[in-house]
């Protein structure tokens, strides 16, 4: 009878210990979520569209975690670049918390729509990018490259037609698409929209804006609405991109920033370009290379800097990729003695060459 009054005992004690254990850990667990909600950044809150799709935003709000919110500005967003923001706002503290949701709603003008949506977003994720920051290879007064440590410094809601919300979290020269949302359509008075606007009719209002922009109403009328493309755009394809100099080149490469389709922004520093891993990325839409070169006896720096054509582009990863994105490509430049170029894309031995791209290599020269 007393062994099995100890053995309870033995029992209600482990269970106590996990009990209080567990609370702890809940305790623990707790403290560092509140840490982390009270964690605060320099960073602005932005918004962009499409180029040639216009909106006009109406109400636009990062929330933070106590329920305060920031907004930016409410322009006409018109003639944008698919992942740079087109409204910002500095009104508001300088240091912000990391935003936990969106809430936003604007008029799509080549639809003749309102769309809203509210949208939980990453926070952890946000708060590792703007923690980690990233690395720029930047050149001095005396125009030697030196390793920049640079900050993300604002979170950029883009919409598109069809109520196509993409957020990035953005530093200049690296952007980082962190989630695609889907808005719904919604109804708004015009006397609530634009209280002092010429009409209170909606499709007139509309025809009025879309008057002022020749390009965005020939486009519309020669392309409609492409709903999805920019889905497509976020299309990832296992790649890297390479750079083959010739033999008479002796070279360092300094900094390769690369733009994709997608919005997204990425830089190669050296200790990146030394690895040039594979990654999921989208499809490549501009890019940068910088380089110095000692071949002639002296040190001379030079750029390329090339603009592909979407079209081309497109073909292009389709017709080497296949069905199977997870191939690895490579983005192929050749550089000849001359300082003149190719680029191709490449899987195993199917080759394409990219001839419809624009771009140019200069002397990079900086006075002293």
């Amino acid at each position: 009878m007393a062994q099995k009054r100890s053995n309870s005992r033995f029992v209600v004690l482990i269970l106590l210990c996990c009990s209080m254990t567990w609370v702890a850990c809940q305790d623990h667990q707790q403290k560092a979520k509140r840490k982390q909600m009270e964690e605060k950044f320099d960073w602005s809150p932005g918004v962009g569209v499409a180029n040639l799709y216009p909106m006009e935003l109406y109400h636009c709000s990062f929330i933070y975690p106590d329920g305060g919110s920031i907004g930016p500005a409410a322009p006409n967003l018109e003639n944008g670049t698919w992942g740079q923001e087109n409204g910002s706002s500095v009104v508001g503290d300088v240091l912000k918390p990391i935003p936990v949701a969106l809430e936003i709603s604007w008029l799509s003008y080549t639809e003749n729509k309102f769309y809203k949506g509210h949208f939980q977003l990453p926070q952890d994720r946000i708060l590792h990018l703007f923690k980690q920051g990233f690395k720029e290879m930047v050149r001095d007064d005396d125009g030697e490259y030196k390793l920049n440590h640079r900050d993300y410094n604002s979170i950029v809601a883009g919409m598109a037609p069809g109520g196509v919300v993409v957020i990035w979290v953005n530093g200049g020269a690296a952007n980082v698409d962190i989630g695609r949302f889907q808005a719904v359509e919604t109804k708004v008075r015009m006397e609530d929209f634009a209280p002092s606007a010429f009409t209170n009719d909606q499709t007139k209002y509309v025809k009025a804006m879309m008057k002022e922009d020749k390009e965005v109403v020939d486009n519309l009328a020669k392309n409609g609405v492409p709903f999805g493309l920019w889905d497509k755009y976020r299309e990832r394809f296992m790649q890297r991109p390479v750079f083959k100099f010739d033999p008479a080149h002796h070279i360092k490469i300094n900094n390769i920033h690369v733009s994709y389709f997608n919005g997204e922004k990425e830089v190669l520093y050296f200790g990146e370009w030394a690895k040039n891993e594979f990654k999921l990325r989208a499809r490549v839409k501009e890019l940068r290379l910088g380089w110095t070169d000692s071949s002639a006896g002296k040190m001379k720096n030079y750029v390329l800097e090339m603009k592909f054509d979407e079209a081309e582009m497109f073909r292009a990863y389709k017709e080497v990729n296949g069905v199977n994105p997870d191939q690895n490509a490579e983005l192929i430049t050749e550089i000849d003695k001359a300082n003149k170029y190719k680029v191709y894309l490449q899987v195993g031995n199917k080759k394409l060459e990219l001839v419809h791209q624009k771009g140019q290599i200069y002397d990079d020269h900086v006075d002293k």
